[in-house]
């Protein structure tokens, strides 16, 4: 194919706790051979899942080649992922959208350089709260908080974590 790539669909299929995969997109001019001369482009591509987190990663482009896009929009479909999630890209809430041909939801992002690393991370509600504080009592104990703190959060961990799976059953009791 010679048309510039300039929206990439990324479909991420829900993988085990504990995943952690990778994929390289390859690209070059499509029409010569350019590419034996090593004008191509490479882009690496993540997506892993720790506990109730979901994290879908683009690395920057490596390489170049003739009529390559500088920018590229993103379409990350997500099948398996309920709606009502907090999403993240970059460190910034987007709004995620729910679709029923995939059974999960996708997640818009906006065209920006091919050379910007690109992070989406996905939480449930409880997750995203949880984090938040655990920033927050990071930032302010510079790191250090004191033991019954570090222990509570831990203990709220474990509460967020069976909360999340309850509601994820109760969920798919009523599909």
């Amino acid at each position: 194919c010679s048309t510039p790539l300039t929206e990439l669909i990324v479909r991420c299929y829900p993988g085990n706790e504990g995943c952690n995969h990778s994929y390289t997109l390859y690209e070059d001019d499509g029409i010569t051979t350019a590419y034996q001369q090593g004008e191509s482009a490479s882009t690496l591509m993540n997506y892993r899942k720790e506990g109730e987190q979901t994290f879908v990663t683009i690395h920057p482009a490596k390489g170049s080649y003739k009529g390559q896009p500088q920018k590229r929009a993103y379409r990350i479909e997500l099948p398996g992922i309920q709606a009502g999630t907090k999403v993240k890209v970059n460190g910034k809430s987007v709004k995620a959208v729910w679709d029923k041909t995939i059974g999960g939801i996708v997640v818009s992002v906006k065209s920006d350089d091919i050379r910007k690393k690109v992070e989406v991370q996905i939480r449930t509600v409880a997750m995203d709260f949880w984090a938040s504080l655990e920033h927050k009592i990071n930032y302010k104990f510079e790191g250090n908080a004191p033991e019954h703190i570090k222990d509570e959060l831990y203990a709220c961990a474990q509460m967020v974590s069976a909360l999340d799976a309850k509601m994820l059953s109760l969920n798919e009791e009523i599909q």
